[in-house]
């Protein structure tokens, strides 16, 4: 077997041939394409570069604006939350001013009430007192005209006793003679009878013209009261025994009068049982004139008015003069009120409150409170013309008014402390947030340059 051969022919490469046919021109050529390449790459580069800042620029005037918004926006609400708060304070304030004056209102008008209470009750006594003085007054002249009639009364009868045999056509004249006095006392139309010398003569008691005695005698009515009802019952009953002699003086004087005179017997008889049961009636229903009661709205006259103003004044300058000593005694509880330091708290609208949180504020807090019951106490209390009552209300008031500008003046001291205070401390409150939030930004820079551009894109 017959193996033929084949040529093989071998191609060169197409690097062997550019090689080959490579020139000079081919080089410079080739090397002026890569300049220009290089310059395109680099221009393109340059511009995004340049894109890239134009668009941090717009993103950083994006964000500039949007945190100055943001920020009017904060203040805005801020001023309208201030506003609101300021609002609210003035409108408690108000409420508080509604309620203190209403309380003062209904303070006045229950002093003012209690002030009437007292004066008709003053005048009610006053009255009594009087009515009850009359009534005294009329039982002793009473007492002393029933005295004068007894002695008249045994006086006539010593002078009858020895002519009663001689004269025995005069007992008609003698019985009328002693009953008169006694019928007049009843019905109010006694005469003046002429007492003997040697027997001193009793008037009736004067009328309390003296305001001294007179509340003297309202201070010991009831003792008075008591003397009176003993008086009363010890008349009763001599007006019992009187009547006991009156009927047995009738029966002696019937008895000689029937055995003298046998003709005039019946008349005279028949008269004097008459009028003796007359006189019995009248005595039983008219005894000792009973105490009448005080009317609830006493007319009171003339001379008992500078008596209710005397009395008035002297009310007056007593509550003055307790007002003054409690007033005296609230000084020296609180004298160093002054040096304590008051503490203020902030609310939440950011406006600084004194409150009663410690023991130096519930002290300064108290004092003031003090001081103003003394100046409504004052308030109640009215001159009515009256130079001394007012001079000593005048003089309380500028004395209350001076403690008030001084405990002002301290609280408003303290206020500003307080307020200088929270100044400072949102000053450096604010300086660390600054402090904060640039070391923040520093370190973000720092680290993430490129962080605001990337997620913006």
């Amino acid at each position: 077997m017959y193996y033929t051969t084949t040529p093989l022919f071998v191609h060169p490469t197409a690097a062997q041939r550019i090689q080959r046919n490579l020139t000079l021109d081919d080089y410079l050529q080739l090397q002026v394409l890569l300049r220009h390449e290089q310059e395109r790459r680099e221009r393109e580069q340059a511009r995004q570069e340049q894109l890239r800042l134009q668009y941090a620029m717009d993103n950083l005037r994006y964000m500039t604006g949007q945190y100055r918004r943001e920020r009017c926006r904060q203040i805005e609400q801020y001023l309208d939350r201030q506003r609101r708060a300021e609002l609210l304070h003035q409108a408690y304030l108000e409420q508080e001013r509604e309620r203190a004056m209403q309380r003062q209102r209904e303070y006045e008008r229950a002093i003012q009430q209690q002030k009437e209470q007292e004066e008709e009750y003053y005048r009610q006594r006053l009255a009594a007192a009087l009515e009850q003085q009359r009534v005294d007054r009329l039982h002793q002249q009473y007492l002393a005209l029933q005295k004068q009639a007894q002695e008249q009364d045994h006086h006539h009868m010593a002078e009858f006793e020895p002519t009663m045999n001689n004269k025995p056509s005069n007992f008609r004249e003698f019985h009328a003679d002693r009953i008169s006095p006694l019928v007049k006392l009843i019905f109010g139309q006694q005469e003046a009878v002429p007492e003997p010398e040697d027997e001193e003569k009793e008037t009736p008691a004067q009328p309390f013209t003296d305001e001294e005695d007179l509340w003297r005698y309202m201070g010991h009515e009831p003792e008075e009261e008591k003397a009176q009802d003993t008086e009363m019952a010890e008349t009763s009953s001599g007006e019992e025994m009187n009547d006991d002699d009156h009927s047995v003086s009738s029966d002696v004087s019937g008895a000689s009068s029937s055995s003298s005179d046998d003709d005039s017997q019946p008349p005279v008889q028949d008269h004097v049982l008459n009028l003796k049961g007359l006189v019995n009636e009248l005595v039983a229903k008219e005894s000792v004139p009973e105490s009448a009661e005080a009317r609830t709205n006493p007319e009171i006259s003339m001379k008992t008015i500078p008596i209710l103003e005397d009395t008035q004044k002297t009310v007056k300058c007593e509550k003055l003069r307790k007002i003054e000593d409690e007033l005296e005694n609230i000084q020296k509880q609180h004298q160093g009120v002054f040096d304590t330091h008051l503490d203020f708290q902030k609310a939440e609208s950011g406006t600084l409150l004194l409150t009663a949180s410690t023991a130096d504020n519930r002290e300064f807090l108290g004092y003031e409170d003090k001081v103003m019951r003394i100046m409504l106490q004052l308030d109640t209390i009215e001159s009515d013309g009256d130079e001394e009552i007012r001079s000593e209300r005048k003089a309380l008031v500028k004395r209350a008014e001076h403690i008030l500008e001084l405990l002002d003046a301290h609280k408003q001291e303290e206020w500003q402390n307080a307020r200088r205070q929270q100044r400072a401390e949102g000053k450096k409150k604010r300086k660390q947030q600054r402090r904060k939030q640039s070391k923040h930004k520093s370190h973000s820079r720092r680290h993430h340059p490129q962080r605001l551009v990337s997620s913006t894109a």
